[in-house]
C-alpha cells in the first residue's frame, strides 16, 4: 500500500469518528436546539390552526353586526358601535387586524369614511389592506385612488389607478381602473399617459362597456397633444 492510499483511508476512518465526536462533544447545545425548533413549530401550527380561527370567527361575529349598519347606510354606527353590545367597524379593525375579517373590516371603515368625506382617515385604512381575490384587491387600491383625487393629489391618483388596472387582469375593475387613470391623466393634461391608458381599454377590452365612446375619448387625448 503507497502512502496516498493510505492517507486516503486514515482519512475514512477519522471522519466518522470526527461527526460522532461532535456530537458527542455537543449533545446538550443540540438537545436545546432541537427543543427550540419543536417550540417554535408548535407555536406555529398553535397560531394557524387553533388561535387564528378562533379570533377569526370571534371578528366575524362582531362584523356581522357592523357590517348591518353599514348596509343600512348608518355610518356613524358602523364605524363606531351602537354603545351597546354591537362593537364598530374600527374596534374589530383594531382588535382583529390580521385576521380576514378582521381585514375586511378595514375595508370597510375606509369605504364607510369615504362616505363620510374623510378621505384622509380612508386612506389609513386602505394603506393596512390586502386582499388576494380576482375583484376586491384591485378595487380596493382603485380606492386608494379616489381618496387621493378627492384631496387633490391628481398625481398620486394616477399611480393608484394604474396599479390598480395591473394588479388583476379581468373585464371589470382592468378597464374600469384605467378608465379612472385616464381621467385623472386629462385633469393633469398628461395627454400622453391619457392616450396610453385609453387604448389599453380599445386594445383589449373593446367590448366592455367602459369602451363605448372610447373612440371619443382618445380623440380629446390626441387633441390635448398637439
Amino acid at each position: 500500500m503507497n502512502n496516498e492510499e493510505q492517507n486516503t483511508e486514515e482519512v475514512v476512518e477519522k471522519k466518522p469518528f470526527s461527526i460522532l465526536q461532535y456530537i458527542e462533544d455537543n449533545s446538550k447545545n443540540l438537545m436545546y436546539a432541537g427543543i427550540a425548533l419543536l417550540i417554535i413549530a408548535a407555536g406555529f401550527w398553535y397560531y394557524t390552526s387553533v388561535l387564528t380561527p378562533k379570533k377569526n370567527a370571534a371578528a366575524n361575529d362582531e362584523l356581522f353586526r357592523a357590517e348591518k349598519y353599514f348596509e343600512q347606510d348608518s355610518m356613524n354606527l358602523a364605524l363606531n358601535g351602537d354603545g351597546n353590545e354591537a362593537l364598530g367597524l374600527i374596534d374589530v379593525a383594531e382588535e382583529f387586524g390580521k385576521t380576514p375579517a378582521g381585514v375586511r373590516a378595514k375595508y370597510l371603515a375606509a369605504r364607510a369614511f369615504m362616505n363620510k368625506d374623510s378621505f384622509e382617515e380612508a386612506l389609513e385604512y386602505l394603506g393596512s389592506v390586502s386582499f388576494e381575490d380576482e375583484m376586491v384587491a384591485p378595487l380596493a387600491k382603485c380606492l386608494e385612488g379616489d381618496c387621493h383625487v378627492e384631496l387633490d393629489n391628481l398625481e398620486d391618483g394616477v399611480k393608484a389607478y394604474l396599479k390598480a388596472a395591473k394588479m388583476r387582469d379581468n373585464t371589470f375593475t382592468t378597464p374600469y381602473c384605467y378608465m379612472k387613470a385616464a381621467k385623472a391623466q386629462m385633469q393633469l393634461e398628461d395627454y400622453e399617459g391619457a392616450l396610453k391608458s385609453y387604448e389599453a381599454v380599445k386594445k383589449d377590452y373593446t367590448k366592455t362597456q367602459y369602451a363605448a365612446n372610447i373612440d371619443k375619448e382618445i380623440a380629446r387625448a390626441k387633441a390635448g397633444l398637439k
